[in-house]
Formats: structure tokens, sequence, C-alpha cells
């Protein structure tokens, strides 16, 4: 099974669990809450949503990028990539921008936005059109996270963790290809 399969049904587990059996004390246990910080919660965070909407559009991104993302580095370096993405998401959100709980994978999934730019020239395009468009909708929404941050925009978005998952996405790669990204490097310098 794929692993983008597993992580959408532990999301939509998640979710139907927040409705039905978790009360708000134990969603801000599993939240990362800037007041009752735990170490467990930089990876739990990112399996609680506040609302069906905000678990779609994370749910959505997780498909669109993630299938690419994890035939390129397979299950393994793709899982330790997602997470990765989320806790330097949520680093960043509450060092630069902290002031509400922290919930939803969309640092995770703008991480992987991040590497699919990182990646997009270097996998197998069944469909041009559809990396074309892929690759639009990453810039914009990178694009639109800096806007919203360069004009201080306050809202219960975590546009930090947006903008850390993207750091993130390009910390990950340049590890796992840094011998690639080194070459390029040196070729540049010629």
């Amino acid at each position: 099974m794929r692993l983008i399969a597993i992580l959408f049904i532990i999301n939509v587990i998640f979710f139907i669990s927040e409705i039905l059996l978790m009360n708000g004390g134990f969603i801000n246990y599993l939240s990362l809450n800037i007041n009752d910080i735990h170490i467990h919660q930089f990876i739990t965070y990112q399996f609680i949503h506040n609302s069906g909407a905000h678990l779609s559009n994370n749910l959505i991104g997780l498909i669109m990028f993630g299938e690419h993302v994890e035939n390129y580095f397979g299950k393994k370096k793709f899982l330790i990539s997602y997470l990765f993405c989320g806790v330097i998401g949520a680093i960043f959100q509450l060092i630069y921008g902290f002031d509400t709980i922290l919930m939803g994978a969309s640092g995770a999934i703008f991480g992987l936005m991040s590497l699919y730019l990182m990646i997009r020239k270097k996998i197998k395009k069944e469909n041009k059109k559809l990396h074309i468009l892929l690759t639009i909708l990453a810039v914009f929404f990178i694009v639109s996270e800096l806007y919203q941050i360069i004009l201080g925009v306050k809202s219960n978005i975590g546009h930090w963790t947006h903008i850390g998952g993207v750091v993130g996405g390009f910390l990950i790669y340049l590890f796992y290809e840094r011998k690639t990204f080194l070459k390029q490097l040196i070729y540049l310098q010629q």
C-alpha cells in the first residue's frame, strides 16, 4: 500500500476520532499549544485538523504532491521528509508567529510542495500538463504565504508553519541529494 494512502487514512481516522471520541482537552494535548508544549506534539499536531475543509485541503495537497515525492524518494525517505517538514514548520511557527494552537498537516504539505519543486525536472512525466499545473500551484501557494507574512496578516492560519515546511523540504532535499547538489554548484561555478 502506498504511504500517501496510509497517511490519508490516518488523517481521516484522527479527524473522525476528534469528532466522535476526543474531548477538547485531549485534542489540545495532541495539538501544539504554546502554553503546554510536549515533545510528542511536534508529530501529533500534524494529524489533528480543526475542520473538514482544513483536512480536505491538506489531503488534496498530499495526493497532488505526495505521490511524486514518494515515487522519487521511496517510502522511508518520504515518511521522514513528511514528518521533518511538519516539525520544521512547527518550529518556525513557534519562533516567528505562534499565537494560536497549532494543528494540521500544512507544514508537511508545504514541505512536499518544496520537494516537488526541487525534483520536478528529475521525475518521469507521463502528463506534462499536470506537472506544469503542479509547478504553478506550488509556486502560487508558496508565494502567497510569503506575501501574507510580508503584509503581516493576522489570522488563525499558521503562515509561518507553511514557510517552515518549505524550508524543511529544501533542507531535506539538500540532505538526500547533497552529492548531486554539490555537483550542480561546482558546474555553475565553472
